[in-house]
């Protein structure tokens, strides 16, 4: 809109300022007279008159071409900068549209990821076969099947300190799968406390359809070339100690 306004206040201009290069050019054009039949006398005609009024005229003229001039070196810039701000407003409005589209894009690849939960519960029971620690829930309620599933806890003692992992394989669509998981020997796993309740911080990749994804404490990320470095490969850290088998039930409400 604001481009718009300033092109035509540039054709205004212009228009005016052909208009004084017209008037110009007529008063400075060569007027026809008829031929006398004689001279006249010095009497007529004043000594140096004419010429000092042909000098104003072709100064009038000379002022009025100037202006001219200048009204185009005007005209030219506020064309210019109407051009500038069209092109400015075209590249914003280019750039909104490609974050909409990343945007709508990110939306749709989500449609089965947001649909996948994990969280824990402390184990009710252990013996020789299952170590004691947390029992890991993760929930598929999509209709794609879930592929290289990988559990992270967090440890806090111990030469290998940081996060332990599990690898589960594989969840079929609307499933929930429950897999008992313990820190390595001589490590704990690490609690964060809130309120009075604490929790052992986990995260999950996992890939479906042909997307990676990473997903911890509601964030949920899709793998890419910019955040490849979250995406460590298997096997990059100590593995938790788990038994008793990965038990899979059908998710409520799910299909």
């Amino acid at each position: 809109m604001g481009a718009a306004v300033l092109l035509a206040a540039a054709v205004l201009v212009a228009s005016y300022g052909q208009r004084r290069a017209a008037a110009a050019r007529a008063q400075t054009a060569p007027t026809l007279l008829p031929a006398a039949s004689a001279a006249p006398s010095e009497r007529d005609t004043p000594s140096g008159t004419p010429l000092l009024d042909g000098k104003k005229t072709e100064l009038q003229a000379s002022w009025s071409q100037a202006r001219g001039a200048w009204f185009s070196a005007v005209v030219g810039a506020v064309a210019l900068a109407a051009s500038l701000i069209a092109l400015v407003g075209q590249v914003r409005i280019n750039d909104q549209q490609i974050g909409l589209n990343r945007q709508t894009a990110l939306h749709t690849a989500q449609e089965h990821a947001a649909r996948v939960a994990i969280w824990h519960t402390d184990g009710r029971y252990s013996d020789s076969r299952v170590p004691k620690g947390i029992d890991v829930f993760v929930q598929n309620m999509s209709p794609a099947a879930l592929f290289d599933i990988r559990i992270l806890a967090a440890t806090d003692s111990g030469a290998g300190a940081g996060d332990a992992e599990l690898d589960i394989g594989t969840i079929p669509p609307c499933t929930t799968v429950r897999v008992r998981a313990a820190a390595p020997a001589l490590q704990h796993l690490r609690r964060v406390t809130t309120g009075s309740a604490s929790s052992v911080p986990l995260k999950l990749y996992f890939t479906e359809t042909n997307r990676t994804w990473y997903a911890t404490g509601g964030t949920l990320v899709l793998k890419s070339n910019d955040n490849a470095d979250w995406f460590p490969p298997s096997e990059s850290f100590p593995h938790l100690r788990s038994g008793g088998g990965v038990h899979a039930t059908q998710a409520p409400g799910c299909g």
